[in-house]
């Protein structure tokens, strides 16, 4: 067991290690982002990302978490976890992010060619010839290579269960499409060569012995999709985002080797696993079959039976000394906010842990709040941020300009980020002149710019249309002590529809550290609104 999980460890330093000398050759090569960087970032700007406001030393949870802990526990079971689940202590949490899918499934690759049980992985959009598909398939292949040369070792080898959940993408008649062939070949810009056992992007079978594949789809009508995103390994670590295994979240040479699209993964270990397991099989018994290489020996739904089933998770003492304070932070209270799906149009409660601790950190900040979002349009989150600027807390965001205009301006829908941004500045004068002695919180609004300088947009002129610009993440900080990351947009159809999925951590030193690597330099690059833009 020491070995097993002094490899995901070793995995995680190696990849840290490459990552930032890869990062630092890249730097040099990118001279425009370079001069963006240099013009926008100063060192001496770092207060609404690393000061520390609280000074409590983990274990202990802090005001924020406790008030949260509070507001939400009343809805516990109208989210996908228990109460015995939903919140955990004896978490590990990564100092290191990662940003695009090639960083975010390298680093799934490495967990799945080493689990030992079961490897559980939900997404939202799923195309069979982007890299995360491909890294996938080979970390299946080299667990399965491992797992044979165990055996020939003279091991006892019992197969790793390997779940995949897929929304179906299309309602109403999602199951005849997928039936007929159509879901993953419609996601596809190019069909990929050479064979296609499963219609899943895998080149050659699976061999049951070793790796038993199953794969369903989340079906639903209207609007309840599956938006969670998470991948689960062995119910004691796992490695939540905002990112689908698409190809506009691979990066590209030809446009400067970064992502069309740019989103971020954080990877936790601990307790918190078994709750993500839960929500997942809370998912899956809701999923239809779609394909398995062992259609006899399918497990078992009944998701709290499966979680029970394995070993508490425990970091070996030397692992334990050695990461601390390097790779991985330990002592890190975590709570799962989840939603489950809603499909009726018209049911707009926000009854749930996620919007409940949404609005339970906006109402209890007391400085700021910084967070990445590609749209802002669901009107109980606008009218929280301005209770909080009213109330002094400084407010900074970065939106993605455009991002889905085409299906704001529907109505219900939410209106366009501009429209919204423009509301808030509307509102927020309007309280400052009716107080003028009152102390009012700032708000910092940037459009997304890329690290080519390229400002975010819709779509761009490219035939594929993958040249967006965008970013896609999902990044809240509260008062750098309280940390929110997963699949949650801040917009009408995450609050009110679709099932998410997003972990809260009450950590001041990775909530400074992911601050200042996926909002700091992001927010500092951007391009600050303009009362006059239309």
């Amino acid at each position: 067991m020491h070995t097993y999980l002094f490899k995901h460890i070793f995995i995680l330093s190696m990849a840290f290690s490459f990552s930032t000398y890869a990062i630092n050759v890249q730097q040099k090569k990118e001279n425009k982002w370079k001069g963006i960087t240099d013009k926008h970032l100063s060192k001496s700007d770092t207060s609404f990302c690393s000061k520390d406001h609280y000074k409590i030393k983990p274990p202990r949870l802090s005001s924020l978490m406790k008030k949260l802990l509070k507001d939400i526990s009343p809805y516990v079971k109208k989210g996908t976890v228990d109460s015995f689940r939903f919140f955990s202590g004896i978490n590990y949490a990564s100092r290191r992010v990662y940003r695009t899918n090639d960083e975010i499934f390298d680093l799934t690759k490495g967990l799945i060619e080493n689990a030992q049980h079961e490897v559980l992985l939900q997404t939202y959009l799923y195309q069979k010839n982007s890299k995360s598909v491909v890294k996938l398939r080979e970390g299946i292949e080299n667990l399965e290579k491992r797992l044979k040369q165990e055996e020939k070792r003279g091991k006892k080898i019992k197969p790793v269960v390997v779940k995949i959940l897929i929304d179906n993408q299309s309602g109403l008649v999602g199951k005849i499409i997928a039936k007929q062939g159509w879901l993953f070949k419609g996601l596809d810009f190019k069909n990929p060569d050479g064979p296609d056992v499963y219609g899943l992007g895998f080149a050659k079978p699976v061999d049951k012995k070793y790796v038993r594949l199953e794969v369903q789809l989340y079906n639903h009508t209207l609007l309840g999709a599956n938006h969670s995103k998470s991948v689960v390994v062995d119910r004691s670590m796992g490695i939540v985002m905002g990112a689908n295994l698409m190809k506009y979240h691979d990066k590209f040479k030809k446009w400067g080797n970064i992502s069309p699209e740019t989103d971020h993964g954080f990877f936790v270990m601990g307790s918190i696993g078994k709750g993500l397991a839960q929500d997942f099989y809370f998912a899956w018994e809701k999923g239809d079959k779609y394909v398995t290489n062992d259609p006899a020996n399918m497990v078992p739904r009944s998701p709290f039976e499966q979680i029970e089933g394995m070993k508490r998770f425990k970091i070996p003492k030397l692992v334990k000394q050695w990461t601390t304070k390097r790779i991985l932070e330990n002592n890190v209270p975590m709570v799962l906010l989840t939603k489950k799906a809603v499909n009726k149009p018209w049911k707009r409660k926000g009854d749930n842990p996620q919007d409940k601790g949404l609005l339970s950190l906006f109402k209890n900040a007391k400085h700021n709040i910084n967070f990445v979002t590609p749209n802002l349009n669901a009107r109980p989150i606008i009218d929280g941020l301005l209770n909080a600027i009213k109330r002094g807390v400084d407010i900074n965001i970065v939106l993605s300009k455009n991002y889905q205009d085409s299906i704001g301006v529907i109505p219900g829908v939410g209106g366009t980020n501009l429209k919204n941004v423009k509301k808030i500045l509307k509102k927020i004068k309007k309280f400052r002149k009716k107080n003028p002695r009152k102390k009012v919180g700032k708000f910092n609004i940037r459009w997304f710019v890329d690290r080519k300088g390229r400002l975010s947009r819709e779509y761009g002129t490219d035939k594929d249309k993958l040249s967006k610009w965008t970013s896609h993440t999902k990044y809240m900080s509260i008062d750098n002590q309280v940390t929110i990351v997963g699949s949650t947009n801040m917009d009408n159809q995450s609050y009110y529809y679709s099932r998410e999925l997003n972990i809260a951590i009450d950590h001041y030193e990775i909530t400074r550290k992911w601050c200042n690597l996926v909002f700091r330099t992001d927010f500092l690059r951007a391009k600050p609104f303009d009362p006059n833009e239309k």
